[in-house]
């Protein structure tokens, strides 16, 4: 009996028992999962084609007064041609605060990433609690193809005041 409570507690302190094969392959999923990690950020990295510039700014009515609209958006939609076949420039999205007119953390891939630099349209959503469209911008700035707003995205010029004319009417084609 001494012999085989003897051999039992060899096995439990053993080197090759399963507690220390465990932590060998542990260690061998880190070291896999640490160069991985370092491959995609390499591939990552600096492969955006387009530069990029965080932006903010001010959307108010022509006379500076605030659009009392429960949500705003403001969309830049890059000018400028792709990269090649497949790869075009996203637009940026950002939220305008409702309290004092400002936006920024624009967003194009990641939060806060900013607008591609080069010359960019400038869409104003007006929105409802519920994310309905409504008249408190007209329908010209709310649409790419009509919006009177364009700017000049550079890392010298990133802060825009955006002023929205009441009066102005949509220019698209009627059928």
């Amino acid at each position: 009996m001494n012999g085989m409570a003897a051999s039992s507690s060899m096995k439990k302190h053993s080197p090759a028992g399963p507690c220390n094969r465990r932590r060998h392959c542990l260690g061998e999923i880190a070291v896999v999962l640490i160069g991985v990690g370092v491959g995609l950020l390499a591939g990552c990295g600096s492969g955006e084609p387009f530069s990029m510039v965080p932006v903010s700014g001010k959307v108010v009515y022509e006379d500076g007064s605030l659009i009392p609209a429960p949500q705003l958006q403001v969309i830049f939609v890059p000018q400028i041609p792709p990269a090649d076949k497949k790869t075009y420039p996203r637009q940026g999205l950002a939220y305008v605060n409702p309290k004092d007119g400002t936006f920024s953390n624009v967003t194009s891939h990641q939060p806060g990433d900013g607008v591609v630099i080069g010359r960019a349209k400038v869409v104003v959503k007006s929105l409802d609690e519920r994310g309905n469209p409504t008249a408190h911008v007209p329908a010209a700035y709310q649409d790419v193809s009509t919006t009177p707003l364009e700017v000049e995205v550079s890392k010298d010029s990133r802060e825009f005041t955006l002023k929205i004319d009441r009066k102005v009417v949509s220019k698209a084609k009627t059928p």
